[in-house]
């Protein structure tokens, strides 16, 4: 839904404080249960070892597009600290609401609307609050930092469809 670049990425894992600790943490819990996100990981772990912008602007780019979502999830457990109260205050005013507006079937893995204009309603009045909260936490305001926040809060189907029918700036 944001754009983001290769620059705002290592911003943001540039800033971050608890980047081992978050490798540690993913490591010991979904890259358990998914071996594409343990090699992953590891490969991460290896180019930001050095600390040098360019083994981690190089990894960056050939990770993106192929594992956006394995580098918001790195990202989200760095910035877990920040990243929590913004999404715990977001779901706790809209995650009832919300969930009610669709359906999921997992064994197709297909979503459909129920309530059209109270999906996009909420999901808009969700996604600003994000941008809000993102811009008034202590967390890199760009488009890589707003999509990984935005993978924390909706499940990927979710998200396809707001896509569809939510603006965003």
């Amino acid at each position: 839904m944001f754009s983001y670049s290769v620059e705002d990425a290592v911003e943001c894992f540039q800033n971050a404080k608890n980047i081992n600790a978050a490798i540690k943490k993913i490591i010991k819990s979904d890259a358990a249960k998914d071996p594409s996100t343990l090699r992953f990981v590891k490969a991460f772990k290896s180019a930001i070892k050095y600390q040098k912008q360019e083994a981690l602007t190089a990894f960056l780019e050939s990770a993106f597009g192929e594992y956006d979502q394995h580098l918001f999830l790195v990202l989200r457990n760095s910035y877990s600290s920040l990243f929590e109260p913004v999404i715990d205050e977001i779901i706790s005013e809209y995650a009832d609401r919300f969930n009610e507006t669709y359906e999921i079937d997992y064994s197709t893995n297909t979503i459909s609307i129920t309530v059209e204009n109270e999906f996009k309603d909420l999901g808009q009045k969700a996604i600003e609050q994000l941008v809000a909260k993102i811009s008034n936490a202590d967390l890199p305001v760009n488009g890589f930092m707003k999509e990984a926040t935005l993978y924390a809060l909706f499940e990927p189907l979710v998200l396809e469809e707001l896509a569809k029918r939510v603006s965003v700036d």
